[in-house]
């Protein structure tokens, strides 16, 4: 009995999605594609889940139009992310940082409704016993909202600062 334990019978088989892609297969791009799927799905299931509100036109107030751009600007990031995680060639990064921005409007979206939402939810909130934490919570939430900007900020920044890249005008040196 000849066992070769050498690793070229992995490339030997081949799903089809490598072959597709024309690389070689291997844990790491496994992992990366099964990630692009899943990834995929999440931002489908997202998509789906947000129809019936889209089409039967169940937005009561701004607060709900807000929640629902936001999902769907999630639901759309997500399903992008997954298509580069599965064909990087075919797709290509985004300009900007969609994923700060995404992350920044939604957690300042959060902080702003929990400022100025009209109405009480199912969990209580929180209030200050006495002067200290009023002051703590204020402070906790402005550093918050200001991260927020700040994400927000590092997204749209990243758009406007890429440069094209510029050729190498400068002879090679020579080691001599």
């Amino acid at each position: 009995m000849n066992a070769d334990f050498s690793p070229t019978w992995l490339y030997n088989w081949q799903p089809y999605a490598s072959k597709t892609l024309g690389v070689p297969m291997n844990i790491k791009h496994s992992a990366r594609l099964a990630l692009g799927v899943v990834i995929l799905l999440v931002g489908a299931c997202l998509s789906v889940a947000l129809l019936p509100r889209l089409v039967l036109g169940r937005i009561g107030d701004f607060w709900q139009v807000g929640i629902v751009v936001l999902l769907a600007a999630l639901s759309a990031y997500l399903i992008y992310s997954g298509l580069r995680l599965i064909n990087p060639q075919r797709f290509k990064p985004p300009k900007f940082g969609w994923g700060k921005i995404i992350l920044g409007s939604f957690l300042l979206f959060g902080q702003v409704g929990f400022h100025y939402h009209p109405s009480e939810g199912p969990l209580p909130l929180f209030q200050p016993s006495n002067p200290t934490q009023a002051a703590s919570m204020r402070a906790t939430s402005v550093v918050m909202g200001l991260v927020c900007v700040y994400l927000i900020f590092r997204g749209v920044w990243r758009g406007f600062s890429r440069l094209e890249p510029q050729p190498n005008t400068q002879p090679p040196q020579s080691s001599a």
